[in-house]
């Protein structure tokens, strides 16, 4: 059995690939991957969907956004990707790399941008033997519903925020589901550290992991935001804190919805 820092050690191939969103579900994607420190030029490549291989001609190139990060696992290097401009109820391939090293090609596809029925799977507390036991439960409720929207995680993803390797867990059970169903994550206590201070913040690795909307409480980006998905306004608060702000701002999200 390996030691869990060589078990969920990165290297130049892409790992921890997952879907959210940054901004409309109907007209943008947004993936997020991470490499060790050897990959200097991170992109994502992109095309509509085909029942063949030739849309590899057609796909484009968008350059990554990547950011230096550093846990208990050593340093690494997280990517993003905004795809924009996108057509709403699309079916589109994609794929993560650095030209040499890529992922395989995965398919996601955008949400309508008219009221239309919408199915997602609510989850929380994956947060304990999260290898053994939460990659049942998801891979069970994806087999239920194949044709889910979202997959919307209420808070305590892992248990020790600042142990990487709990999220290497975590993105390994679910695995190529994270590529083709987007994200909506909620940070629970469990996200939460104590720093050197004595205060309590959220870990380092959510920022990095996640590409997630700003339109928010100021200060709790990506971690309280909103989206308006096929009719339905999807709110995330984070209990964790400035609950006042947020109640102040969700009471201005429902009154104008």
């Amino acid at each position: 059995k390996l030691p869990p820092k060589i078990l969920h050690a990165p290297s130049a191939q892409p790992d921890r690939v997952i879907l959210t969103w940054a901004a409309d579900p109907a007209t943008s994607q947004a993936v997020t991957w991470r490499t060790d420190m050897t990959v200097e030029h991170a992109a994502a490549e992109i095309a509509l969907a085909e029942d063949g291989p030739l849309f590899r001609k057609k796909a484009r190139q968008v350059p990554a956004r990547t950011e230096r990060y550093t846990s208990n696992l050593g340093d690494a290097l997280y990517h993003s990707v905004e795809f924009t401009g996108l057509q709403p109820a699309t079916k589109y391939v994609y794929r993560v790399g650095d030209g040499s090293n890529w992922s395989e090609w995965a398919h996601f596809t955008t949400l309508s941008d008219k009221p239309a029925p919408l199915t997602f799977a609510y989850v929380g507390d994956a947060q304990n033997d999260i290898f053994e036991m939460w990659s049942r439960l998801i891979r069970s409720a994806y087999s239920d519903a194949p044709k889910l929207n979202f997959l919307l995680h209420a808070g305590d993803l892992i248990n020790t925020a600042d142990r990487d390797e709990q999220w290497g867990e975590w993105h390994r059970a679910a695995g190529w589901i994270n590529m083709s169903v987007p994200s909506v994550p909620v940070p629970g206590n469990h996200e939460y550290g104590t720093q050197s201070d004595g205060k309590r913040a959220l870990n380092r690795n959510w920022h990095p992991q996640f590409t997630l909307p700003s339109n928010g409480v100021a200060g709790l980006e990506e971690t309280n935001y909103y989206y308006d998905i096929q009719g339905v306004r999807i709110v995330s608060l984070n209990t964790n804190e400035r609950q006042k702000e947020q109640a102040e701002w969700l009471d201005r999200m429902l009154a104008n919805n």
